[in-house]
């Protein structure tokens, strides 16, 4: 998604907006040398474009009717969203085939898989791609989904996500998780929690109020709101939630005016509850969210979560060809 910036602009000076496109060509400079005096065999390879929109190839053709087919792995949620796990391959993807949840070898794909950033993500690196379908219209109402590995990661293991395209345009409902386990296990579990529905607020602070710490006991636990800090016109907002645990979250700025604003960035890291020194900790998770706006401007934040549901995926094969029993788990009860 790209965010354009009129300057200089009032919305009320503005009558109506329109969004462009024009035909292009593809040029393909093959075989570039990398070394001075190495002659190599240059080809200029030129792909004459289309539109954006124009699928009259068999190539395009063909990729929109596989987007359209539906994977023997997936989940209906009784919301209706679907969730399904379209393929599994190795990183970089084109070393060998995409392969089902059960192994068995996929003949053709649609999208692109993701390429290591280092020698790291080389080494019994893996990624999985799935897709996320929902016929709600309403952009606040959308579900969202996060995607995990469940198994006990062995060292120097890594997890993370990615996003998945198709001729370099991503695929805004498609979802991509990258892994290495470093272990010969042949399955692993993955597990989609989707959230959706509105959100409801827990909690709410006065972004006027300063110097000590605000705490509201609710039904998920115990809220904690710090000051809001500013730096460069950006406020952030740190939120601790204690003897409870949700799985999406949210803050949201109400300004001066009335207007809400979504923070621009924000992240998250919890702890188990546990002992220490004869003493239970409890659980705890600590939310950061950044938002374009001076604190000035700010009238209140709310810390807001909803609904999730868990989709688990088990004993997903991690080679082509392994033939694995797959189950497939909904749990609704978050």
């Amino acid at each position: 998604m790209r965010t354009i910036k009129f300057r200089n602009l009032l919305i009320e000076q503005i009558k109506e907006f329109q969004f462009q496109v024009r035909p292009y060509d593809w040029l393909t400079f093959k075989n570039v040398s990398l070394r001075p005096g190495a002659k190599t065999a240059v080809e200029v390879v030129i792909d004459e474009g289309r539109l954006p929109w124009d699928e009259t190839d068999d190539v395009a053709s063909q990729a929109t009717e596989d987007r359209g087919q539906r994977s023997e792995f997936s989940a209906v949620l009784p919301d209706g969203t679907r969730i399904e796990l379209l393929g599994v391959a190795d990183i970089p993807a084109d070393s060998g085939p995409w392969w089902a949840a059960d192994g068995s070898v996929l003949e053709r794909v649609y999208w692109d898989g993701t390429t290591p950033r280092t020698d790291k993500e080389t080494k019994d690196a893996r990624q999985a791609v799935l897709r996320l379908h929902s016929d709600q219209k309403n952009p606040d109402l959308r579900p969202g989904v996060s995607v995990s590995v469940q198994r006990e990661m062995a060292a120097e293991s890594f997890s993370g996500a990615f996003f998945v395209t198709q001729d370099r345009q991503t695929l805004e409902d498609h979802h991509g998780l990258l892994f290495s386990l470093h272990d010969d296990h042949p399955t692993v579990n993955i597990t989609a929690t989707v959230s959706g529905g509105p959100w409801q607020t827990l909690a709410d602070t006065d972004a006027k109020e300063q110097g000590n710490l605000y705490s509201i006991l609710t039904d998920a636990g115990t809220v904690v709101f710090s000051d809001p800090t500013e730096n460069d016109d950006t406020t952030t907002l740190s939120v601790t939630l204690i003897g409870g645990r949700i799985d999406t979250w949210r803050c949201v700025a109400i300004d001066t005016q009335g207007k809400r604003h979504k923070s621009k960035s924000a992240t998250s890291i919890g702890s188990q509850r546990h002992m220490q020194n004869d003493i239970l900790e409890l659980e705890h998770q600590l939310f950061k969210a950044d938002f374009a706006l001076p604190l000035s401007e700010i009238d209140k934040f709310e810390f807001q979560a909803r609904n999730t549901q868990k989709v688990t995926f088990k004993n997903v094969a991690l080679r082509p060809g392994a033939g694995t029993d797959v189950e497939v788990l909904v749990d609704v009860n978050h």
